[in-house]
């Protein structure tokens, strides 16, 4: 009898061990996969400011790096301007509020360190309620779900039944296409954005991914071109910072914007004429002319170097099509052109 109960003792003990080293494992590999960039995708927090027509269009997105630092920044919609980060405003397309250190442990994610930004993303009257409602507000969340190196969903409560946050981890180079997918048109992200990712990227809420249909990725090619365009065509800072004491203005910050290698910020006239020609004929193909038609309006004023967009043909061909076939629009955008 003493033998079986030092038999039992010692089984009890080995599964003990065997428990804590996987429940090590488990955490140390959700903390070792919690760097990247996580985008909300809930409608918990935001939507419904957005609905009451409280706030703009905006979405919470999280970026942590390797050492377990983080930034709280909102992703807006709208291009800042060189005026806005004057006066101190909206200074760039991702609006950071806090920073500070995160952590997962025990399952929760924990927030510590806050260190918060004098920006704000919406304007002085519903920064307040802004600020409330992001998640390092609250330091700690009981998590659900899972992360891998490239992917990963995380459900966040507050408490035991409560409505969850829910973050997607997101590659910054597919969300900032996205993104300019949307933004190349002229629609209200209240209205049409959430509507138009699920017809791109399918139910990131429920997937874990934000990974666009194949059939839409060509267009967003040419969107992400197109923003980026628009940003370095952007008039530079100039004069003085009043939220900075006077100091040298600060240049926008383009977080959202896709870098193109074969589209350097401009140094000469020369090279800014060629961004003012390349972004015609973009836009004259959104509006639906063809790529022909819309070469020729500018081909007497333009030098052939001007007129050659780096684009791929699948490319050229989605941002025509979007531009001329309204039922196309219309399924993507949730809108009628």
């Amino acid at each position: 009898m003493h033998r079986v109960s030092k038999f039992l003792l010692g089984l009890l003990a080995c599964v003990g061990l065997l428990l804590s080293s996987a429940s090590s494992r488990a955490e140390f590999r959700g903390a070792d996969h919690l760097a990247g960039w996580w985008l909300s995708v809930d409608t918990v927090a935001f939507p419904p400011l957005w609905d009451a027509g409280m706030i703009l269009a905006m979405e919470e997105l999280l970026i942590i790096d390797g050492q377990g630092r983080f930034q709280s920044r909102m992703m807006m919609f709208t291009t800042p301007e060189a005026s806005q980060c004057r006066d101190g405003s909206l200074c760039s397309d991702a609006q950071m509020l806090v920073q500070g250190s995160v952590a997962v442990s025990g399952g929760a994610l924990t927030f510590s360190g806050l260190t918060s930004t004098s920006l704000t993303a919406d304007g002085a009257e519903t920064d307040r309620d802004i600020r409330a409602r992001i998640l390092p507000a609250r330091a700690r969340w009981q998590v659900e779900g899972e992360a891998t190196a490239g992917t990963g969903i995380m459900r966040l409560r507050s408490e035991a039944g409560a409505a969850p946050r829910i973050f997607v981890k997101v590659d910054p180079d597919v969300l900032r296409r996205v993104r300019s997918g949307f933004t190349a048109q002229i629609i209200s992200p209240a209205q049409h954005w959430r509507c138009y990712l699920g017809r791109v990227a399918g139910d990131p809420a429920t997937t874990g991914r934000l990974d666009p249909d194949p059939a839409v990725r060509a267009y967003l090619r040419a969107a992400s071109l197109a923003q980026t365009i628009a940003s370095l065509r952007a008039p530079p800072a100039t004069g003085q910072d009043a939220s900075r004491g006077g100091t040298q203005a600060r240049a926008p910050e383009h977080l959202m914007v896709e870098a193109h290698p074969a589209l350097p910020a401009p140094a000469t006239a020369v090279e800014r004429r060629r961004l003012d020609i390349m972004s015609v004929i973009l836009e004259q193909v959104r509006q639906g002319r063809t790529w022909e038609a819309a070469t020729d309006m500018v081909r007497r004023a333009a030098r052939p170097a001007d007129i050659a967009i780096p684009l791929d043909e699948e490319a050229r061909a989605a941002w025509q099509a979007v531009g001329q076939d309204a039922g196309l629009y219309e399924r993507l955008f949730c809108h009628r052109p």
